[in-house]
């Protein structure tokens, strides 16, 4: 074989297939047809069928290693793409007419980025052996096949499938309907499918409709299989309603298989006001449908999920029934009760007393009971008049009611808790209520004792030969105090006193016991 001449044509046809192709991954028939590989993976494309290919590594430069590696170097390598028609194959590389004697490398890629799922580094010398991987593939997907040269050998090849069918393209099956809601509303985001079309290499999404996205991609939408054959469909927030048509089409590089539709009603939601409930307030807090707690009478409302693959909004008004009562004060004399929603209350309080419930409304009575005792009467320590407590001060309490006081004639001497008096006689203290019922007295007796401690002295005389003299003094009345004032400013509080001047001595005695006092007076005569 003349390989100049024929790196020549390779040349010519592979700028007019670059001319002809619009994107990495059009069918372009196949080798038979003399569109040659291409020079690197983004740049291949589809063949629908390359069996019984002949070519030559002769003409094509090497790019480094492909992004996604390679299991040798690269020196000239070139591209096919395919599309899987069976579900795992043999690839084998058969060189001739080596000029390095080394033979070829061989590598599958499901696609331009990752890693070869198969791949066969060759080796030196080898340009009489066939060079052979083995793929497990998913039919319909497209493949990308590298040929190199060993260290750059330029040889001719003829590729071997087994089977021959793993490198046509299949025919792409039918689509069944596809699924998902009917109804949705604006701007929600739906989940839609179609069930596994057998062949198919991808799967477009369109719809008529502006705004509509697929996977965040507007109309038409291109994704591979099988991921393309789930779909997020989000629909706009503005659009009114209607109906929205959605499609899908099956295909891979080399065939379709036909679309499908579905029509979908956009329909706003509207607020979800649910009936108003009603309960007692004895009955709070409240667990509202959606979980959270409410403590009082309002109108509550939250957001959720709808059935038609939108938020909505769920509305509650609850209404809290409380029914109170409050009745008037009342006042009563000790020993008497009041009975209220069948239980009775004796003591002096405010009461809030609930009266019967029902699961949709409480009722509340309140009311403060005061209960008047009989009074306590405190006179102090004293129970008499006397010339040092001139006047008493009686005191009386009584648990609630008002206080009046009383002489022994029954005449009303005070309103108040306090009575002072200045004259003996029997003191009554009442108690009595609002109405001015009586509910008890209370009598204290007050004495008077104001008796003057009785007093006797005795003065004397000076003498020359008696130059001081004592004076006397005497009372019947026990504990007396004593207390003598003279001439010359003499003052003693001794009994009987020694003094030596002559003149008047007065003496007064004071009885602790009342402080009333009596005196006298006395002479001492001489001088």
């Amino acid at each position: 074989m003349k390989k100049q001449l024929r790196l020549s044509l390779l040349l010519l046809l592979l700028s007019l297939a670059h001319a002809a192709i619009t994107h990495a991954q059009s069918a372009c028939g196949g080798p038979p047809n003399d569109v040659p590989p291409a020079e690197s993976c983004p740049e291949a494309c589809i063949y629908c069928d390359f069996t019984n290919y002949m070519g030559t590594t002769a003409g094509y430069q090497g790019n480094g290693i492909p992004p996604g590696g390679f299991c040798s170097m690269i020196q000239n390598d070139q591209w096919l793409g395919f599309i899987a028609g069976a579900a795992s194959a043999t690839f084998s590389i058969i060189p001739s007419n080596c000029t390095g004697g080394n033979g070829v490398q061989v590598a599958l890629y499901e696609n331009c980025y990752t890693q070869p799922i198969a791949c066969n580094g060759g080796c030196a010398g080898c340009a009489g052996q066939t060079t052979t991987i083995a793929a497990t593939m998913v039919i319909g997907t497209n493949y990308f096949l590298l040929i190199d040269g060993f260290s750059g050998d330029e040889c001719d090849l003829q590729i071997s499938i087994s089977p021959p069918s793993a490198v046509k393209a299949p025919p792409v099956g039918p689509l069944s309907t596809i699924q998902g809601r009917d109804t949705v509303c604006p701007g929600a985001t739906v989940q839609y499918l179609v069930p596994n079309v057998t062949g198919a290499g991808a799967y477009t999404w369109s719809s008529t409709t502006p705004g509509v996205t697929f996977n965040g991609k507007f109309s038409p939408a291109e994704f591979d299989a099988p991921e393309g054959r789930i779909m997020n469909v989000s629909f706009p927030n503005s659009f009114p309603n209607g109906d929205v048509q959605l499609c899908v089409n099956a295909n891979n590089s080399c065939n379709s298989g036909g679309s499908v539709c579905k029509t979908v009603r956009v329909k706003p939601t509207s607020v979800n006001v649910l009936p108003t409930v009603t309960i007692a307030a004895s009955q709070l807090p409240y667990t509202l449908p959606w979980g959270d707690e409410a403590n009082s009478s309002g109108t509550y409302q939250t957001t959720l999920p709808s059935s038609i693959g939108c938020d909505s909004t769920v509305r509650l008004q609850l209404v809290v029934c409380q029914k109170i009562t409050n009745l008037p004060a009342r006042e009563f004399c000790a020993d008497t009760c009041i009975t209220v929603c069948g239980l009775s209350y004796c003591e002096t309080g405010t009461y809030s007393v609930q009266c019967g419930t029902s699961p949709t409304c409480d009722s509340i009575v309140n009311f403060t009971l005061t209960i008047v005792s009989p009074p306590k009467v405190l006179p102090g320590t004293r129970l008499a008049l006397t010339c040092k407590d001139t006047v008493l001060t009686l005191n009386a309490t009584s648990g609630g009611g008002n206080i009046a006081w009383y002489d022994q004639k029954n005449q009303l001497l005070s309103n108040s808790n306090s009575l002072k008096v200045n004259t003996p006689g029997i003191y009554t203290a009442k108690s009595l209520l609002s109405s001015g019922t009586e509910c008890g007295s209370r009598s204290v007796q007050v004495k008077q004792n104001k008796q003057k401690p009785a007093i006797t002295a005795k003065g004397g005389a000076i003498t020359p030969n008696m130059t001081t003299v004592m004076l006397m003094a005497k009372s019947t009345t026990s504990g007396v105090l004593y207390f003598w004032t003279g001439p010359a400013g003499f003052t003693s509080q001794q009994r009987n006193p020694i003094v030596s001047l002559a003149g008047f001595y007065t003496v007064t005695v004071i009885d602790p016991t009342n402080g009333c006092s009596n005196s006298t007076t006395v002479e001492v005569t001489g001088g």
